[in-house]
């Protein structure tokens, strides 16, 4: 059962739904809360515009973090635009989703959105050029000989790179199911420039960007808040085509992952759903309630730890023939040596007893980590 702690401040919850913040009586608290759930940026911004009060040393605690963030965004575009080049001179061009493109298009300032990597797609045709991308970015990749393999058996839907001390994830499919998108080459042809960026890069179109926040959203486990503000900014500030929406989740069978998490962002922060497409009926929403229900909701850091396979009940739930999930399941049960090593790599010995005791240390550090959570009681800023 969650402990709680980590739930939102009341006022973060009143800022992400654009109403007045009331009078913070325990500043610590709430920016301890900030910092969880990747709030600092918009949480200083109200602060500057007058919106919210929070006395010293907390506040500035708050700018200082702000300001490092920005520094770090500048960073992460330095890593993008070198991504660009390399990945041009192989005669490639990515899209970037998330991250500081998003930031860019949906916030109103550097550092307001905190990012820590950045995100590429690859188009369809450029997925079979998977070891071509990787050794442009990372020629010492230890496996890049069995990288295109890999990815084509459908055992690694992304590939995560480090570029000049930037984590590069590298995606070759964008909702990363696990069975393949059916509709991958619709989504890549709605990608357009922003040309608001130096230099303009490929991003997806707002219709299907928002698709792909709702879904990562379930595999996240509704975890922060910030995730939350992604979607209410993109409604917000953009025209989203509900027809196309309609078709793209249909397509993948996903309408019920689609418009359930929808209606739990609005649900989570007391705001009226008026107008929004219904949440499909039948046994799969009522599952979806059951795996993704309020209580597992906005859990900070220990939602993020908690819970980790829930995101495979995804391939089930969605409206697809049975036996590629399954297919799918088995395969990431019993991944190849080579995923294991990626995945597991101080793990030992034969196959399956690597397999078997790397994931139990995993599950033993990531319980570790959830009761440290629980037995903190934030005192101050930090």
């Amino acid at each position: 059962m969650s402990s709680g702690l980590g739930r939102p401040h009341p006022a973060l919850l009143e800022l992400a739904a654009g109403r007045q913040v009331p009078t913070v009586t325990d500043p610590a608290r709430l920016v301890v809360s900030a910092i969880e759930h990747r709030m600092v940026g918009l949480l200083t911004q109200a602060i500057s515009r007058g919106e919210v009060a929070v006395p010293d040393p907390w506040h500035r605690d708050l700018v200082r973090l702000h300001l490092a963030q920005r520094a770090e965004h500048r960073r992460l575009w330095g890593a993008i635009r070198h991504c660009q080049d390399r990945l041009a001179e192989v005669g490639v061009e990515p899209a970037f989703i998330k991250g500081v493109v998003s930031e860019l298009r949906w916030y109103d300032g550097e550092g307001e959105r905190p990012c820590a990597d950045i995100d590429l797609l690859l188009g369809p045709d450029d997925v079979r050029r998977i070891a071509d991308v990787v050794a442009a970015l990372d020629p010492a990749y230890p496996w890049l000989a069995q990288v295109r393999q890999l990815v084509e058996a459908g055992h690694l839907q992304s590939v995560v790179l480090e570029v000049g001390g930037i984590d590069a994830d590298i995606h070759v499919d964008a909702l990363k199911l696990g069975p393949p998108s059916r509709a991958a080459r619709e989504l890549w042809d709605r990608c357009a420039s922003l040309i608001e960026s130096h230099p303009p890069v490929r991003v997806l179109d707002p219709s299907t960007a928002l698709v792909v926040f709702l879904v990562h959203l379930n595999k996240d486990r509704f975890a922060y808040l910030r995730e939350y503000v992604d979607v209410l900014r993109i409604l917000a500030l953009s025209d989203i085509d509900w027809a196309w929406v309609a078709e793209f989740a249909r397509a993948e069978g996903i309408e019920v992952a689609v418009y359930a998490s929808l209606h739990a962002v609005h649900e989570d922060l007391g705001l009226r759903a008026n107008g929004l497409p219904p949440v499909p009926g039948g046994w799969r929403s009522l599952a979806w309630r059951a795996l993704w229900g309020p209580q597992t909701r906005l859990l900070g850091h220990e939602g993020k730890l908690t819970s980790t396979r829930r995101w495979f009940w995804m391939a089930f739930l969605a409206r697809r023939p049975i036996w590629p999930s399954i297919r799918w399941w088995v395969r990431h049960l019993f991944p190849p040596p080579a995923v294991v090593e990626m995945n597991l790599p101080d793990a030992t010995g034969p196959y399956l007893w690597r397999l078997f005791r790397g994931r139990r240390q995993l599950a033993r550090a990531r319980r570790r980590l959830t009761e440290d959570l629980a037995d903190h009681t934030p005192t101050a800023a930090g």
